[in-house]
């Protein structure tokens, strides 16, 4: 398996304690959807990845 695709999703941005201000917020939000949207195109590879070794593996037992 790739390395990259061992790697596990990022966790959501800790918030601070202190009131956020709408920029704040909104920064936060951002990083935690990006970090949504990595983690899908990398659980996404990984999913392609078992599915190219299963046919693979699949290929091999009928010759």
């Amino acid at each position: 398996m790739p390395a990259g695709l061992r790697q596990g999703c990022a966790r959501p941005v800790p918030l601070p304690a202190a009131p956020l201000t709408q920029r704040e917020v909104e920064t936060l939000w951002a990083a935690d959807r990006a970090a949504l949207v990595r983690c899908g195109l990398s659980l996404h590879a990984l999913v392609t990845f078992y599915q190219a070794l299963a046919a693979t593996l699949g290929a091999a037992d009928r010759s």
